[in-house]
């Protein structure tokens, strides 16, 4: 977009980086002449800038600065007003307006007020923090704590902040008695919108000044237009529901101005890059976050088992998904390590892939998983379990202990039986699918790590290369007529085995191992 007669916006100027530059407006429009941003070299904004042209000399500007961390988190902002511009004797003021609250995301946000510096015509400079700070511990040897300051968000699964409530408590004399009975939140303020963003009109409450942030937790910039939002990667325009500029990932059939994939009820996008699944299966949520150097998602993961973990922002607790199959030697050497790929299937995206820029590995132990170097194994695992399903149902009813009449045929029957199981799947059996030296792979494939890869999708979850095994154990058990108990006590055996023998480190099944069980057993349950 270039100009929006709409809002009276005469010329929009964008910058290399495809950021926000310049706002310029009609004359007469109220309000500022020109709106300027600066931005650091990741794109992060550090200034924005409001001229208010009245003539030729009278020329007045305010804005804000922004002070971030490395990850570009915002820690402070800036308040700046200039006068008389154009001449040499100009007025000027400074003073720290907010500090942000974080938590592992923004909590909210401090209100300082804080004068740094003052500058009359005369260009004499008052309001240094060094004598406001001299002057505070010569006359006080204590600290005011001054309540209202700071306001909490309430947001909801979206990350949209719904309201916001100060650090102020109001206490409630319900017994007449002149002394507080219990205390109620202040509310600062309370907005309700439309799906794709837009407050709706009349029902918005403000006490006091204006929040900034909104929807999808981002910030609000009304001196451009009503509705109007900013983030990392966007302009974006909540009451049309369409961004400003590009999507950087622009996806085939879908406008490059689409937003949210016309979902914005489980859809969230807090960069403005692309969508964030809100909701999550099992203890993987996928965010798919630009890098912008390589054109790729980054996968996170999170836990929803831990006490840290937040239903409605799984993503505060969410951490890059990292590679972790290598050479036991190499790492223990601290060298290098990982998966060349070359041993990966013909189809595999690493195979051979950026080796160039990962060393001799495609998918070397730390590296970031990316959704993109991912291969989705469902139509073929699929496939594979529901093959051979008749194979183990005819087995096991071989060793059905209904066919014995007496007690000891039936131990017989089942030891064997169990033994006859343990020989199909167990360690480099003909449905080991971890296994890479059977003599059956031109049938049934592998599916370890040096293959398929460490991580792949699997009916849309994320996958590691040892949960298939677990899962197809589970489903092929089913089908040989385990219950889920049994099918869960012969794998937990079978690992403590490898552990008394040194071949693991642990005390049995891990809870990933059990839930993949499940997962399998669920499968075929579901089918039948």
């Amino acid at each position: 977009m270039v100009r929006d007669s709409s809002e009276q916006i005469e010329e929009i100027v964008w910058n290399v980086q495809g950021k926000l530059q310049e706002v310029h407006f009609e004359a007469g429009k109220p309000g500022p002449s020109v709106l300027q941003y600066e931005y650091d070299p990741m794109g992060n904004r550090l200034a924005k800038k409001k001229l208010y042209v009245d003539g030729p000399v009278d020329i007045r500007s305010e804005g804000q600065y922004y002070v971030r961390d490395p990850q570009g988190n915002v820690l402070a902002v800036y308040q700046y007003n200039e006068e008389n511009i154009a001449l040499v004797d100009d007025k000027d003021s400074l003073h720290l307006d907010e500090l942000h609250l974080y938590g592992s995301a923004r909590l909210g946000i401090l209100k300082k007020a804080l004068a740094l510096r003052y500058r009359d015509e005369s260009g004499t400079a008052n309001w240094s923090i060094r004598t406001l700070a001299k002057t505070a511990l010569a006359q006080s040897s204590y600290q005011q704590l001054e309540l209202g300051r700071r306001r909490y968000e309430l947001s909801n699964h979206l990350g949209n902040v719904l309201a916001t409530v100060s650090d102020k408590s109001l206490g409630q004399d319900s017994s007449q008695t002149g002394q507080a009975d219990y205390y109620l939140a202040q509310v600062s303020s309370a907005s309700l919108y439309y799906p794709f963003g837009w407050e709706m009109p009349g029902r918005k409450f403000v006490s006091g000044e204006e929040y900034r942030f909104g929807f999808n937790g981002q910030e609000e910039d009304p001196d451009i237009a009503e509705g109007h939002t900013t983030a990392l990667y966007w302009e974006y325009d909540s009451r049309i529901a369409r961004r400003w500029n590009v999507d950087p990932r622009p996806v085939t059939s879908i406008s490059p101005y689409n937003t949210f994939q016309g979902n914005p009820i489980i859809m969230s996008d807090a960069l403005g890059d692309t969508s964030i699944y809100s909701s999550i299966s099992g203890k993987l949520i996928e965010r798919r976050e630009m890098n912008m150097s390589i054109l790729q998602s980054p996968v996170y993961v999170v836990n929803d088992q831990s006490k840290n973990y937040d239903s409605d922002n799984p993503f505060k607790t969410a951490e890059p998904l990292k590679y972790s199959i290598g050479n036991k030697k190499d790492k223990e050497a601290g060298r290098l390590a990982g998966i060349t790929g070359n041993s990966f299937r013909k189809n595999h995206p690493l195979r051979a892939q950026r080796q160039e820029v990962t060393g001799r590995f495609a998918a070397p132990v730390g590296g970031q998983v990316y959704q993109e170097d991912l291969l989705d194994m469902s139509v073929e695992f699929n496939s594979l379990v529901l093959d051979y399903e008749s194979l183990f149902r005819a087995e096991g009813d071989k060793y059905d202990v209904r066919h014995t009449q007496n007690l000891l045929a039936e131990m017989i029957f089942t030891v064997r039986g169990d033994w006859n199981f343990a020989n199909l799947v167990t360690d480099n059996a003909p449905f080991d699918l971890k296994s890479t030296s059977r003599s059956n792979l031109d049938k049934i494939p592998s599916y370890a790590a040096i293959v398929i890869g460490e991580w792949s999708m699997l009916n849309g979850r994320l996958t590691r290369y040892d949960d298939y095994g677990n899962i197809s154990y589970g489903y092929w058990g089913r089908a040989y007529g385990y219950t889920t108990k049994t099918l869960l006590r012969g794998s937990n055996d079978n690992q403590i085995k490898k552990d008394e023998s040194g071949q693991t480190d642990g005390n049995g099944d891990e809870q990933r191992d059990i839930d993949a069980i499940k997962m399998g057993i669920k499968q075929y349950d579901n089918k039948r």
